[in-house]
């Protein structure tokens, strides 16, 4: 048994013994294995029971084949379907059902969680006078600096073309949604480096809670989407809640680099509903 994977010796003794007093046949298993220099593979085992001259089990004998390459396309197939291949953020279908799970506990435990719908102001003008790669290379960016000023427990993900959505499960205020949105904007508003290129963007931003602005994944995300259009409407450069909250939106810092602050701090005090 010294072959098989340390995580997964004991597990594989018990099956073992479990096999023999089962006198089962044949034995088709896949799990991790060592090779003789202490590197691990993916393995499938194929073998068959031997029996002692009174028929009793005394062991398997087999052939594990190498299945490392097959079991290592099943992973990133699986990534692939739940990331985007531009960004690497999780996708929409990932996105839907973490905010699904977080919806159940905040269910659970009565907690509210938020939710930002940004839309990048301008990307479409950059994307078409300096091309698409320029434009993927700027998403690239946005996404590393969304993901660095976010909590471990946050989850961003990219909704397709500029469109990026924030699961905030720990903000419980309007006023930390508010104060969440405007950090984001004012990284995303910081210029960008692309080939040699200097480039600024801005976003929109829609603001949602849960429960007051939707009790599931399709009425959250639509009241997100929604205020995100009324902060369009509203100039752009702007962070807007859904309906049930005050409509006018505070505005966002400046988006010129010599104006930006160190620290933001909401410029409207906002209580939750």
């Amino acid at each position: 048994m010294t072959h098989i994977h340390p995580a997964e010796r004991a597990a594989g003794q018990q099956r073992m013994r479990e096999l023999l007093a089962q006198g089962v046949a044949e034995v088709r298993l896949e799990r991790r294995y060592w090779r003789e220099d202490a590197s691990e593979f993916w393995g499938q085992l194929g073998g068959h029971l031997i029996r002692d001259a009174d028929g009793r089990p005394m062991g398997l004998v087999g052939v594990i084949a190498d299945t490392t390459a097959r079991k290592l396309a099943e992973e990133k197939i699986a990534y692939l379907a739940h990331h985007d291949y531009l960004t690497d953020l999780p996708n929409r279908a990932l996105f839907v059902e973490r905010l699904g799970q977080a919806l159940t506990l905040a269910r659970r435990y009565r907690r509210r969680l938020g939710l930002l719908f940004l839309d990048l102001d301008g990307f479409k003008v950059i994307n078409d006078r300096y091309g698409h790669r320029t434009g993927d290379l700027l998403l690239q960016q946005v996404a590393a600096r969304l993901r660095e000023h976010l909590r471990a427990s946050d989850t961003v993900c990219r909704q397709g073309g500029d469109e990026f959505v924030t699961l905030a499960p720990e903000c419980q205020q309007a006023a930390d949604l508010e104060h969440l949105a405007q950090t984001l904007a004012t990284v995303i508003a910081c210029p960008y480096n692309v080939l040699g290129v200097t480039l600024t963007l801005t976003a929109s931003i829609g603001m949602a809670l849960y429960p007051e602005h939707g009790e599931d994944v399709d009425a959250l995300m639509h009241s997100a989407d929604t205020a995100m259009y009324q902060a369009k409407k509203a100039g752009r450069h702007q962070a807007c809640f859904a309906e049930s909250l005050p409509a006018s939106p505070p505005p966002l810092p400046d988006p010129r680099p010599d104006a930006m602050p160190t620290e933001l701090t909401p410029t409207r005090s906002m209580s939750a509903p």
